[in-house]
């Protein structure tokens, strides 16, 4: 609805924001190295104004780049030509850059050697078929790949004690209702604060 309104710029503005102050009040809150990401669609990509508010906001909120995380999808990369640049600031800024959805397009390797990026989601159809012999195949190749060019790593998708078992040998991170639901912020604080204390 945003994206076809217009408003995906002003409110995905609102949303860099809001995430960069959040994540520094946990961080002096719990004296923790915590990060966030945040996903960008393409129509932010093509706001001239993108690099400048996502360091005004780090700014703003006294916030160290590397605690960013900016998610691409394969669609958004596939504008390559357009928001390179954009990119390529947002490296030099020091943030974090992922690419979502990693295995669903067909131009997976082409990105991977021509954009900067730090982590790579693999896509949940990969999580949900992880029995079938393919997929087991285009896993392995990707967890070895990814090591191979020293990139994080992350499942998402998690959905059953039998995929985290599976996934958490091999990954960074996990992400998926198994871990955890959507949460308020109420909620992600209460969480956050149970995880942190356990460790």
């Amino acid at each position: 609805m945003t994206e076809a309104t217009g408003l995906i710029v002003p409110v995905g503005e609102w949303v860099v924001k809001t995430a960069c102050n959040q994540i520094k009040e946990w961080q002096n809150l719990y004296k923790k190295p915590l990060q966030i990401a945040v996903n960008l669609s393409i129509k932010q990509f093509h706001d001239y104004n993108l690099v400048n508010t996502i360091e005004t906001a780090l700014v703003e909120a006294d916030l160290e780049p590397q605690f960013l995380d900016i998610e691409l999808t394969e669609s958004v990369s596939a504008n390559i030509e357009v928001i390179m640049s954009t990119k390529k600031k947002l490296k030099d800024l020091g943030v974090g850059i992922s690419i979502d959805d990693f295995g669903r397009g067909y131009s997976s390797l082409y990105y991977l050697k021509e954009l900067p990026v730090n982590k790579l989601k693999l896509d949940r159809s990969f999580i949900i078929d992880i029995h079938n012999w393919k997929d087991q195949t285009i896993v392995q190749s990707i967890i070895s790949m990814a090591k191979g060019l020293n990139l994080e790593l992350v499942a998402e998708g998690i959905e059953t004690k039998e995929q985290m078992q599976i996934f958490s040998k091999h990954c960074d991170y996990l992400q998926g209702f198994y871990i955890s639901k959507p949460l308020s912020k109420k909620e992600a604080k209460a969480l956050l604060k149970k995880l942190l204390l356990a460790s």
